[in-house]
């Protein structure tokens, strides 16, 4: 749609995982490899400087590399807030990259998620 409308094409849309609690971003590697003409590497990249822990959601212990659980997020980009952040994001850290697969069941939406929320119930009433 992007595309169509704005004449952006796909591989120089850039997706971002972030929030307002974290310093940093992270990003998906589709414009990166478009311009090194490579295919993109599935989820997104994890600054040198942030430590990103998958945890299981009862026992709060470190998951093994690819499977699911919480994300917590150690970034040193956070000067004057706090270090770490325990997300009710789930997903998965593989080959040194995240992979977001959702929040928590039950979780509250925040952030950007409030804002597509009311526009797929806009979307449901037209």
């Amino acid at each position: 749609m992007l595309e169509g409308a704005l004449g952006i094409p796909p591989t120089h849309l850039v997706n971002e995982y972030g929030m307002a609690e974290l310093a940093s971003q992270f990003y998906d590697d589709g414009l990166r490899a478009h311009t090194e003409d490579r295919p993109a590497l599935p989820g997104k990249t994890i600054p040198p400087w942030v430590r990103s822990r998958v945890l299981d959601p009862e026992t709060m212990r470190d998951l093994p590399e690819g499977a699911r659980g919480l994300l917590v997020h150690y970034d040193l980009a956070n000067v004057d807030t706090p270090f770490a952040v325990q997300t009710e994001d789930v997903g998965s850290i593989r080959y040194g990259r995240i992979q977001i697969e959702g929040r928590l069941t039950g979780a509250e939406a925040r952030g950007c998620s409030l804002t597509f929320e009311r526009f797929l119930e806009m979307e449901g009433r037209a």
